[in-house]
């Protein structure tokens, strides 16, 4: 009985040793205040490097166009019927969206760097801004690239500053967009990619066509049978047809619903200042005001 006794009272002994003790406001207050200049002061340090990060951070200008993906004309395929449903693929119909194509082109390295090369834009993809100009206008030097090192480095920055989207619930609405610290440069980007996106796409589904349209041209003269040249016959009017409508607008494949324009110098996208400030502050008196509680 004596055992078990001396059991119970270790037992409750040892719960009494693990239950966390009443928490004493005043006594944290006590740790707070005598830490108050430290405090002070490391929220002050803080929130000046915030505040000098935040100056010398550059604007950012964002300047976009938005499209319309436009429906292809219907051609007729009545006459298509008995090829079991092969008319869209012989047409060039594809069930991959306009947006996606355009995604795929800009993820080839070439055409970026191509694109670079012939408007001559390596220099601007390299003008440093902000703190990195400074830094190295401080260090009196920068790190020297070799022309394939400059040039994958810029492809980087241009997949960094453009960038291709849906701007609706459906890929029917494409946004390309650029982002720099030059407003004219970011409109130049949308207006370049915009371009040799478009001609890109148009020049790969031209080649298709003309390889259909001169192999259904031989097969024409080839073939005695008249049901068949009858239906040749229609193929090639509608490939021709898809031929002279691809040069009938501006643009290929879409049509340009909004302009992209140079964004005001008012109009910065980043850097949120005054949000960068007031994280930085509210973030080192939390932390302050933490570890003083726990120090001791």
């Amino acid at each position: 009985k004596k055992f078990k006794n001396a059991i119970g009272i270790n037992y409750a002994n040892t719960l009494l040793y693990f239950l966390p003790e009443e928490i004493d406001l005043k006594k944290i207050f006590d740790k707070v205040w005598k830490r108050k200049y430290k405090i002070v002061l490391m929220t002050f340090l803080v929130t000046s490097l915030a505040i000098t990060y935040a100056i010398l951070t550059p604007n950012i200008y964002q300047s976009q166009t938005i499209l319309l993906t436009e429906e292809p004309q219907k051609l007729s395929t009545n006459n298509l019927s008995g090829l079991q449903g092969m008319s869209s693929f012989i047409l060039g119909n594809s069930k991959i969206s306009v947006l996606d194509k355009f995604n795929i082109i800009f993820k080839d390295d070439t055409f970026i760097e191509k694109i670079i090369k012939k408007y001559e834009i390596l220099d601007n993809l390299e003008v440093e801004y902000g703190l990195k100009k400074y830094f190295h206008n401080l260090i009196g030097k920068k790190p020297i690239l070799d022309q394939d090192e400059r040039y994958f480095s810029a492809i980087k920055k241009v997949r960094k500053i453009v960038s291709i989207s849906s701007d609706g619930a459906t890929d029917e609405v494409i946004k390309i967009s650029a982002k720099h610290q030059n407003p004219e440069f970011a409109k130049k980007l949308v207006d370049i990619f915009l371009k040799e996106l478009t001609e890109h796409l148009k020049k790969i589904d031209m080649r298709d066509l003309e390889t259909k349209i001169h192999f259904y041209e031989k097969e024409l003269e080839e073939n005695d049978n008249i049901e068949l040249q009858t239906k040749i016959s229609e193929i090639l009017s509608n490939l021709i047809q898809k031929r002279v409508l691809s040069n009938a607008n501006k643009l290929y494949v879409v049509k340009e619903l909004v302009e992209s324009q140079v964004p005001s110098t008012f109009e910065h996208v980043a850097p949120k200042r005054g949000l960068i400030v007031i994280m930085a502050f509210l973030g080192t008196i939390f932390i302050s005001l933490f570890f003083a509680v726990l120090i001791d």
